[in-house]
């Protein structure tokens, strides 16, 4: 999935003023990539699967907060020193950034591919401290009502879409998406943990159907991502639709019942999923990066091959991210460790 949103960065914008008599066949590709943003709406989603499993631990407010900005604020930290040092953002937008505020409705910028950090962060820190002060019933009740309120002025302000302008002057539609996406994915776990409490015995002949049935499901909603993300066929005119769809998906393959969970759960994607939030966070570097070297070295390539350069210019992005994982996220993710354990020992 981070790898379709890099690509989709690449067409929609970084490329294509570098694509010359060609641009009629990127934009062709950008045209089939157009709904691929939507691919965001599932990564808050299982933010808020994950999310939930957190909080049911019932960490401490402040470790919990201090928790959240570790795991997020190094790897922006460095994106944004990196776009002030060459120029390519303004002192203001990055003051506001290092304290994660864009597109919260308290900064004027919204736009930019780092937009959803800060709502994610946030957002994340609202509903941690409300399970931390209310009780567990009570904040889930919130948090559902508010999420329903925010996503029913998101699809209906926008017709179906699910933005992050800030509209009315104060409310930031993004903080609302985010919001609404991370309580999705607390919901789908509540339920999923309410469906295993049940604790049924199956026979053999129905744990088959259930493997078939899960199976199928699971290929099907596949094949269904895949047109829309690449092919944007079949795309919901509510978006609304999109997001629970996944949900639903998430839901059951996270149960771990299906061919395509069993699959996939191996030490190697695993260790892919290490990368996603670098991959996403240093993008933009990287097109900067390509715009100063291989999309103007290689102008016939980008003439000739629009199918090669594209997944060169994809995998270059996804090395930025994994180097920047192990020079910056793991460094601060076990410095923070060495840290919190050194206070539990004093």
């Amino acid at each position: 999935m981070a790898a379709v949103i890099v690509l989709y960065h690449i067409l929609h914008s970084a490329i294509i003023p570098y694509t010359g008599e060609a641009s009629d066949t990127y934009n062709r590709y950008a045209q089939l990539t157009d709904s691929a943003s939507l691919l965001v709406q599932c990564f808050l989603v299982m933010g808020g699967y994950y999310l939930y499993g957190t909080l049911k631990k019932k960490p401490a407010f402040w470790s919990f907060l201090t928790g959240r900005f570790i795991r997020l604020w190094p790897v922006l930290a460095f994106s944004v020193l990196i776009l002030v040092l060459t120029g390519y953002e303004s002192f203001e937008d990055a003051f506001l950034d290092m304290f994660m505020l864009r597109a919260t409705g308290l900064s004027l910028s919204w736009r930019g591919i780092i937009w959803y950090i800060g709502p994610f962060f946030w957002c994340s820190v609202l509903i941690g401290g409300l399970f931390s002060c209310m009780s567990h019933s009570k904040a889930t009740v919130l948090v559902c009502t508010l999420s329903w309120i925010g996503y029913g002025i998101s699809v209906n302000y926008l017709h179906g879409g699910l933005g992050r302008d800030t509209i009315w002057s104060w409310l930031s539609l993004a903080m609302v998406n985010v919001f609404g996406g991370l309580t999705l994915g607390m919901v789908c776990r509540m339920l999923q943990e309410a469906v295993r409490r049940k604790k049924a015995r199956f026979s053999s002949k129905m744990k088959l159907m259930r493997f078939s049935l899960v199976s199928i499901f699971e290929i099907s909603y596949c094949v269904y991502l895949f047109m829309v993300v690449l092919l944007n066929k079949g795309v919901p005119k509510n978006k609304l639709v999109f997001t629970l769809l996944f949900a639903l998906f998430f839901a059951v393959f996270s149960c771990g019942e299906g061919i395509l969970f069993k699959a996939m759960n191996n030490r190697i994607l695993g260790l892919c999923g290490k990368y996603s939030y670098c991959i996403y966070m240093m993008q933009q570097i990287s097109f900067y990066v390509m715009m100063r070297t291989i999309w103007v070295w290689f102008p016939q390539e980008i003439l000739l091959h629009p199918k090669l350069m594209l997944l060169l210019s994809t995998i270059i992005s996804i090395l930025f991210g994994i180097g920047t994982y192990y020079a910056v996220e793991k460094p601060a993710l076990v410095f923070w460790k060495k840290h919190t354990l050194l206070h539990i020992a004093q």
